[in-house]
């Protein structure tokens, strides 16, 4: 063997046996995950979490800080201790799962029945009665007070069945009962919103009997009360439109030109404006409802001119804005004038209330390219005045706008960071894509699909309720879904694969599920044609091993079945 060969060979020697026990610790660790993944699948599955509450509270301890440590990078040792210390306390809550499953079986599936109603939210007092019960009954088990353990259930399950009833009839109130559907459907909230604001503080008052556990017959007094607010205000909203049907019409128009988003001051004004004329018209003051439905819609008009000015051109103006701070209107007044004669010339037609929005998209376009060019120019020509470039430099690098000019229609410019552009596709309306702020949603064509995937919409570990941000993002949503007519929706909760298999579809099917309460209770859309269903960590996108991975499998997608 010659002295090279005899090197390799050394070489490879030396290899193996550094590499093959760090393999070895990698194979190892993935199946301790995987087995502790299993064993707290398994072991919640039994009511460990319920039956044992500290011992599977300390095994899910455990195996997050494992996580830690594994994102950290620290060493085998470390995270197997934590991964054992987990394996520990499952089994010594499965030591004791038989006996307690034995006594307190038919209460558990109670409880799950209550919990699959969202108990916890619309029946606080009755399942917060019951929770504390069965954990005083688990305990005197434990204790081996076997006789106050079972005294116990039938205490437990009164008040699990309560929570239950009161659920099941807060879910019908706020997801399938037609006064408020109804109302919600004309518009009741601007077109009648003296009634409508009446019946839902009736309703209000109903959901929080329900809550704080009241008598139901006082509690249905007080939702008879309700729909019969709803269904005036219903009444008169259809009234309304069917009088100020133009006015409706163009405010639907302003609607989806994304006068919400682009032009919420006069959006709001405008808004305003139209219920001041429902109020006049519940009132029966002819005169003055035809006044200020005339404003309300010039209103409109001025909103949705303002909204598609904005929407379409704001690119062109930030361009245009930068171009002149670093000297255009000097080096590059021709270029520059091009391209505001082009801006000025669309909001002629954007104001004539006479366009194509795909010219507008057009000639946006083409204003974007002066608006670089002239940017470019202005750069080159002060990067000759400054010294850092020659004569030469500003010829050579004239010759390469004009040919970037040549095969682009816009030649986007960032002295800091050139961003990825947006693949959009024909089949989806532009007027979707341009709801969305940046970072806001994905907007994907999957065939026969469409998925919005809501990635502003970001949820704690264990968060599910919706927040004042979170609503605002789901409005735009709500607007995006009008574009989509005759589909069926579904709102798909995924979240990532921490905790138990069961745990995280339970919160994944409650993040979808408010999600989809707040699009029916803002929206005209029918409860029929809207879903909800959480998926748990069944359908991940990203590696689930560091943080930024999890970050993106906890997401919530619309998927429009057009």
């Amino acid at each position: 063997m010659s002295e090279y060969k005899k090197y390799i060979a050394v070489s490879i020697l030396i290899l193996c046996v550094f590499i093959n026990p760090t393999i070895q610790a990698q194979a190892e660790k993935k199946k301790l995950f995987e087995e502790v993944i299993s064993a707290l699948n398994q072991s919640q599955n039994e009511y460990a979490d319920v039956l044992c509450r500290d011992e599977f509270k300390k095994a899910v301890t455990h195996y997050n800080n494992a996580i830690l440590l594994d994102e950290r990078g620290d060493s085998f040792q470390e995270i197997k201790i934590e991964l054992e210390l987990a394996i520990y306390s499952i089994t010594t809550a499965n030591d004791v799962i038989d006996d307690r499953t034995r006594i307190f079986s038919k209460v558990l599936i109670l409880r799950k029945e209550a919990i699959n109603v969202n108990a916890d939210k619309h029946a606080v007092k009755f399942w917060l009665s019951a929770e504390a019960n069965l954990r005083n009954a688990i305990e005197d088990f434990s204790e081996k007070d076997y006789e106050d353990a079972r005294n116990a259930i039938p205490i437990i399950t009164k008040d699990y069945n309560s929570a239950k009833l009161y659920a099941e009839y807060a879910n019908e109130l706020v997801l399938r009962w037609l006064p408020l559907q109804n109302a919600n459907g004309s518009l009741a909230c601007l077109l009648s919103p003296i009634d409508y604001s009446d019946g839902l503080l009736l309703l209000d008052e109903a959901l929080t009997g329900l809550s704080e556990g009241e008598e139901m017959v006082a509690i249905k007094e007080s939702v008879k009360e309700a729909g019969t607010l709803l269904n005036k205000a219903a009444d008169n909203s259809k009234k309304f439109t069917g009088r100020y049907s133009e006015l409706i019409r163009i405010r639907k128009e302003a609607l989806i030109a994304g006068s919400e988003s682009f032009s919420p001051n006069l959006w709001v004004d405008a808004e305003w404006t139209l219920r001041e004329a429902a109020i006049s018209f519940g009132k029966g003051e002819i005169n003055n409802t035809v006044e200020l439905s005339l404003e309300a819609q010039q209103k409109y008009i001025a909103a949705k001119h303002l909204a598609v000015r904005t929407r379409l051109f704001s690119k062109a103006d930030e361009l245009v804005l930068q171009a002149e701070k670093e000297g255009a209107d000097e080096y590059a007044v021709k270029t520059l004038d091009e391209c505001k004669s082009l801006v000025n010339n669309a909001e002629n037609i954007i104001y004539s209330d006479n366009y194509d929005e795909t010219n507008l998209k057009d000639i946006a376009t083409q204003a974007e390219a002066k608006a670089n060019l002239a940017l470019e120019i202005t750069q080159i020509i002060n990067s000759v005045e400054d010294g850092n470039a020659s004569w030469e430099d500003l010829i050579l690098n004239w010759k390469d706008i004009l040919k970037k000019c040549e095969e682009q229609s816009i030649a986007p410019y960032n002295d800091k960071k050139i961003t990825e552009p947006v693949v959009k596709s024909e089949k989806i309306p532009s007027e979707v894509y341009a709801l969305f702020s940046t970072g806001e949603a994905e907007i994907i064509d999957a065939g026969n699909e469409v998925v919005i995937r809501l990635n502003g919409l970001e949820f704690s570990w264990l968060g599910y309720t919706l927040t004042e941000a979170h609503e605002k993002l789901i409005d735009k949503a709500i607007v995006a879904l009008g574009y989509f007519p005759a589909s069926t929706i579904t709102v798909a909760g995924h979240n990532d694969y921490i905790a138990a298999q069961k745990f995280n579809t339970e919160i994944s099917q409650r993040r979808a599920d408010n999600i989809r309460n707040y699009i029916l209770s803002h929206s005209n859309l029918d409860p029929s044609v809207i879903t909800a269903i959480g998926y748990g960590e069944s359908k991940s996108i990203s590696n689930d091993r560091s943080l930024s991975g999890r970050k993106k499998n906890i997401r919530i997608e619309l998927i429009i079945n057009r």
